[in-house]
C-alpha cells in the first residue's frame, strides 16, 4: 500500500511535469497552425528569424541559472528565496546587452519595442522555472500557460483582419506578459528577496560552466534549425520550424520523466540507477515511435504539409538517442565532469553544424533531420563511453 501511494504521487508529478513541459512548445505550434492555415507558410517562415533570436537571447540571459540553482537548492533548501534573488540580480546587466543588440541591428530595430518587451517577459518567466521544478509547483505553471494561450487566442481573433508580422511579434510579447503576471504567486510563496548587485561577478562565474553546457546543448539540438534560418527559403523554413517545434516537444519528454526526480539521481546508488535506466529506455523508445507516427499524420492532416515517408523514420531517429544518454549526462554532473560533458557536447555540435551546412542545401528538411540525428548519436557515444568507465573502473 505504501509503495502504491508513493508510485501514485510520483506518477502525478510526472504527468504534471509532462503537461507543463508540453505546453511551452505547444503554444508556438498552435500559433504556427493559425498563421499557416489562415495566412501563409511564408509569413510564418519570416517570423522564424525573430523566434530564433529570442531563443538565443533567453539562453544568454539565463546564463546557466536553472541547473546551477537546482544544485544550490538541493544543498540549501532553506535559502531558496535569497539564492534565487541573487541569481536574478546578477543577470540584470545581461538584459541591457540584449537591448543594445536589438537597438543596433537594423532587422531588429524596426520591431524594437515589442522585441524588448518580449525578451524581458520571457526571461522573467524562464527564471522562475527553477523554483517551479524544485517545489514541483506545476499546477501554477500550467494555469499560467493556459491563461497565456487564452489571451493569445483572443488577440489573434481580434487582429485577424489586419494580421501581419508585427502583430505576430506583439502576440508573443503579450502572451509572455500574461504568463509572468500569473506566476507572481510563486515569488511570494518562496519569499524571494532581490539582493544588491555587488556579487554579480561571483554568481555569473559560478554559473558559467552550466551556461556553457546549456549553450552547447542548445546548439547541438537546434543548430540545424538555426542554420536552416539562413539556408532555406521562407516556405520551406516555415515547414521545418513547425516540424522541429513538435520534435522539441517529443524531446522534452526525455526530461519530463526525470524532472520531478532529478535531485534523486545525485543520491541513488549504481545498481538503483541501472534499474531505472532500463525502464527509462524502454518507455522512451515506445514513446518516440508513437510520437513520430502521430507527428507525420498531424503534419499531413492538420497542417496540410506533405512530407516524405522517410521523414517519419528520421523523426524517430531524431528522438530515440536521447533516452540512451540523458541520465548519463546527469551522472557526469554528479561526478563533477561538467567540463568533459561540455567538450562532448561541443564535439556533437560541430558534427551537427558541419553536416547541416552540407546536407540542408542539397536535401533540405531531410538533410536537417539527418544532421540532428548524427549529432545526437555522436553525443550519446561519447557520454556512454565515459559513464561506463566511471561506473566500472572508477572516476578518472
Amino acid at each position: 500500500m505504501i509503495f502504491s501511494k508513493k508510485l501514485a504521487v510520483r506518477s502525478g508529478f510526472v504527468v504534471q511535469e509532462a503537461v507543463n513541459f508540453g505546453m511551452k512548445p505547444l503554444f508556438t505550434s498552435l500559433i504556427s497552425l493559425f498563421v499557416i492555415r489562415w495566412f501563409s507558410l511564408e509569413l510564418w517562415g519570416s517570423f522564424v528569424f525573430y523566434l530564433v533570436f529570442i531563443q538565443l537571447s533567453i539562453t544568454f540571459l539565463s546564463w546557466g541559472q536553472k541547473p546551477h540553482l537546482t544544485k544550490l537548492f538541493a544543498a540549501q533548501p532553506g535559502k531558496i528565496g535569497s539564492t534565487w534573488g541573487t541569481s536574478f540580480a546578477a543577470r540584470l546587466p545581461l538584459v541591457l546587452i540584449v537591448m543594445c543588440c536589438i537597438l543596433v541591428f537594423s532587422k531588429l530595430q524596426f520591431y524594437a519595442i515589442p522585441l524588448i518587451l518580449w525578451v524581458t517577459f520571457k526571461w522573467l518567466a524562464v527564471m522562475l522555472e527553477s523554483l517551479i521544478q524544485f517545489n514541483r509547483d506545476y499546477i501554477t505553471a500550467i494555469k499560467a500557460e493556459l491563461l497565456s494561450l487564452a489571451g493569445s487566442s483572443l488577440l489573434f481573433y481580434f487582429w485577424l483582419e489586419e494580421f501581419d508580422l508585427e502583430l505576430l511579434i506583439y502576440i508573443f510579447f503579450i502572451s509572455n506578459a500574461i504568463k509572468c503576471v500569473a506566476l507572481i504567486p510563486i515569488l511570494l510563496k518562496n519569499k524571494v528577496s532581490i539582493l544588491p548587485l555587488k556579487g554579480w561577478k561571483t554568481e555569473l562565474l559560478a554559473s558559467l560552466p552550466f551556461f556553457a553546457l546549456t549553450l552547447a546543448g542548445m546548439l547541438q539540438t537546434k543548430g540545424d534549425l538555426y542554420l536552416a534560418t539562413f539556408l532555406m527559403e521562407e516556405a520551406e523554413l516555415g515547414k521545418y520550424q513547425v516540424l522541429v517545434g513538435f520534435l522539441l516537444l517529443g524531446q522534452a519528454f526525455s526530461g519530463i520523466v526525470l524532472g520531478p526526480f532529478l535531485k534523486n539521481i545525485f543520491r541513488l546508488k549504481n545498481n538503483e540507477i541501472s534499474k531505472f535506466k532500463k525502464r527509462y529506455l524502454m518507455v522512451g523508445l515506445i514513446v518516440s515511435a508513437l510520437f513520430s507516427i502521430a507527428l507525420f499524420l498531424l503534419m499531413h492532416y492538420v497542417y496540410q504539409i506533405d512530407l516524405q515517408i522517410q521523414t517519419a523514420f528520421l523523426c524517430f531517429a531524431y528522438l530515440a538517442p536521447l533516452y540512451f544518454f540523458t541520465i548519463e549526462t546527469q551522472l557526469l554532473v554528479k561526478h563533477q565532469k561538467e567540463k568533459m560533458l561540455l567538450n562532448f557536447t561541443l564535439a556533437a555540435t560541430i558534427v551537427n553544424v558541419t553536416l547541416s551546412v552540407i546536407f540542408i542545401p542539397i536535401i533540405g528538411i531531410t538533410g536537417a533531420l539527418l544532421s540532428g540525428f548524427l549529432g545526437k548519436v555522436t553525443l550519446a557515444a561519447l557520454v556512454l563511453q565515459k559513464t561506463n568507465k566511471i561506473q566500472n573502473v572508477g572516476i578518472s
